[in-house]
């Protein structure tokens, strides 16, 4: 077996269709495979990510005493507020371009999505956009705030998005990976 700088539970997994690596914030690192992947091929896999998990570990040692409370309310209080801070934040500099009008910012508590945009215009964000890296947080600010504009997914809504994040479709595969429950990466 090779050998991985890396401590991790290995998961095997019915409903597992990828090889999915999990980091928490308390910096255990879960590596759940399908069935039908050998312990062998995991460890390959786990090498060759080595590097992006050691990325990952290193943002969870950074992250506040206040984000590994064992409470869960009071975490999302700590999250929701350092979320709001940091939107609010990104808005201001990311709307500079724009110059668009929005009714309100919402951090909420959500599990399917990393934003979204109504057509009242408000803004509203999932709370674990604070523990994201800053260039998908800034990816999510101005995708939502293209959306004030453009409220689908056209050709001019991504031109839109590209005049401020040119990047923008390596941050949207990035972001991809990212789950909102824990900071995980899953590969196809």
């Amino acid at each position: 077996m090779l050998h991985t700088p890396i401590t991790y539970t290995l998961k095997k997994s019915a409903r597992a269709r990828r090889l999915k690596i999990v980091i928490t914030p308390n910096g255990q690192v879960t590596v759940t495979i399908p069935l039908h992947t050998s312990e062998k091929n995991a460890e390959k896999f786990i090498a060759k990510q080595t590097p992006w998990i050691l990325k990952g570990l290193a943002q969870m040692q950074k992250r506040k005493p206040t984000a590994r409370l064992t409470n869960d309310h009071k975490e999302f209080v700590t999250c929701k507020r350092d979320a709001h801070y940091l939107v609010k934040k990104l808005i201001e500099e990311q709307n500079k371009y724009y110059q668009f009008p929005f009714s309100s910012v919402k951090i909420k508590k959500t599990t399917t999505r990393w934003g979204s945009c109504s057509s009242k215009g408000n803004l509203n964000f999932n709370y674990h956009i604070v523990h994201l890296p800053l260039p998908l947080a800034e990816y999510l600010v101005v995708h939502e705030l293209c959306h004030l504009k453009e409220h689908n997914h056209s050709h001019r809504f991504w031109k839109l998005v590209s005049q401020v994040i040119p990047d923008y479709k390596e941050r949207r595969k990035q972001l991809r990976h990212i789950s909102f429950e824990e900071y995980h990466k899953e590969f196809s």
